[in-house]
């Protein structure tokens, strides 16, 4: 063994041990209210700022050598969304302050529209950078157990929760009841590709997670994470899960997938899963507001953003600026009281506090030209789907990444829910690396870190 040997063993290796940080942070993100304001130096940000900004720092010597044989499509989604937030802030430069009506008419500093982009920024690259610390053998373990710390934590909190969002739907302190959705979809989606990974007879032992785990806890963490979704009450959730299990059912038709005798794969347990959610809404009355998709505060929202983005030709191109529109950190900070009905009164006219829906955040404050680079972010998203259908462990991962947009169209993410953009982006980081081929994977974990 050479001495480059032995220093690339002691690199993946601590790479690896890295990756266990994943589960504590799992429980701490779900317990302890990181979106806490906090001044530093006379800029106002929160608590996930220099978390994830550390956590990047950290990761940053396996980032910067595996990056390189990372999928493909996630690096140009990974750079798309780059490229996103960089035109985003070249917006503030362009558009002064902008007003928020409230009691008195206040002035947002740009600081308040630039720390929530630099944030966003952030997640990525620490959620990018500690899916590549680990190798794509130990990642899926690590990942089932983050999962199991975000289920069980998740579940602590809620009572907690409850009197502070004064509702009793399943909120925590990583995201409220309309947000947290998304996290317990990558938890069911993590939990059902260790069951189908550790139920796989394959030929390529380097392609397992460990069949000497057994396959009953994947299982109960998916139907745990798909409990939770439905326990939030969210109609966003709700679709994007519906999503999730057509997709499921998608992928089974086309990859003809196979049983443990060689018989075709069977839907029953889909089909079961999806009559089990509809069952579970008509029957719990708090939960029957789902089939309901009616919000006037959300229509007024909409109406009054669309008209302020077709005033004029230049705007609908450029977009009115990153923050115009919805200046909703200013509000989150405190620096701006916000009203008790929801809605603000702005010159764009009457919004809710945040603009509820990442599409039309997107094409109203960043035009036509941020909708293409969301555009091929949701292609290179797609398109990774398409590449990791057929593996066990990261195709639900994968679908649930895809499912997930939907989402996306009711409330804002990446861009705001800095925690829930941070475990999105360590999902897209894993598919990466657990799909890698296997020259692929060899070399990543060889690399010489120097």
């Amino acid at each position: 063994m050479t001495l480059r040997d032995t220093d690339d063993d002691r690199f993946s290796r601590w790479g690896n041990r890295l990756s266990w940080l994943l589960v504590p942070l799992a429980a701490g993100m779900q317990l302890v209210w990181l979106r806490r304001p906090i001044t530093v130096g006379g800029v106002t940000m929160t608590l996930e700022l220099p978390l994830f900004g550390l956590l990047a720092l950290i990761a940053a010597p396996w980032a910067w050598v595996r990056i390189r044989t990372m999928d493909r499509c996630v690096q140009v989604l990974a750079g798309a969304f780059a490229a996103l937030v960089a035109y985003a802030l070249a917006t503030i430069a362009w558009h002064a302050s902008p007003v928020v009506e409230t009691s008195l008419f206040t002035t947002v500093p740009k600081t308040y529209l630039v720390v929530p982009l630099v944030t966003a920024l952030a997640a990525m690259a620490a959620g990018l950078g500690l899916a590549l610390a680990a190798d794509r053998r130990r990642l899926p373990v690590v990942l089932t157990w983050s999962a199991a710390a975000l289920l069980g934590a998740g579940l602590v909190a809620w009572p907690r929760q409850a009197p502070v969002h004064r509702s009793v739907r399943l909120a925590t302190a990583l995201g409220g009841s309309a947000t947290i959705h998304l996290v317990f979809l990558l938890v069911a989606a993590v939990g059902l590709g260790w069951y189908l990974r550790s139920r796989e007879k394959t030929a390529e032992p380097s392609r397992a997670v460990s069949l000497s785990w057994p396959a009953w806890p994947g299982l109960a963490l998916a139907v745990l994470g798909v409990a939770g979704i439905l326990a939030t009450g969210s109609r966003g959730g709700m679709l994007a899960l519906a999503a999730w299990v057509v997709l499921l059912v998608g992928r089974s038709l086309l990859t003809g997938a196979r049983g443990r005798q060689g018989r075709p794969g069977r839907l029953w347990p889909w089909l079961a899963l999806a009559g089990a959610g509809v069952a579970v809404v008509v029957l719990v009355p708090s939960l029957r507001r789902l089939v309901s998709l009616s919000d006037p505060l959300r229509e007024q929202n909409l109406i009054s953003a669309l008209s302020w983005w077709t005033r004029d030709w230049q705007t609908v191109v450029f977009g009115a600026g990153s923050g115009q529109v919805w200046p909703w950190f200013a509000i989150d900070s405190g620096l701006v009281a916000a009203p008790g009905e929801r809605m603000v009164p702005t010159p764009a006219g009457q919004v809710l506090l945040s603009p509820h829906s990442t599409l039309l955040a997107v094409v109203v404050e960043l035009g036509l030209v941020g909708a293409l680079l969301a555009g091929v972010m949701v292609a290179a998203l797609g398109w990774l789907a398409v590449r990791t259908r057929r593996d066990g462990f990261t195709a639900p991962l994968a679908l649930a990444l895809v499912a997930g947009l939907v989402a996306f169209l009711f409330d804002t993410y990446l861009l705001k829910e800095p925690g829930n953009a941070f475990w999105w982006w360590l999902a897209a980081g894993a598919v990466a690396v657990c799909s890698l081929p296997d020259r692929q994977a060899a070399s990543s974990n060889t690399a010489n870190p120097r």
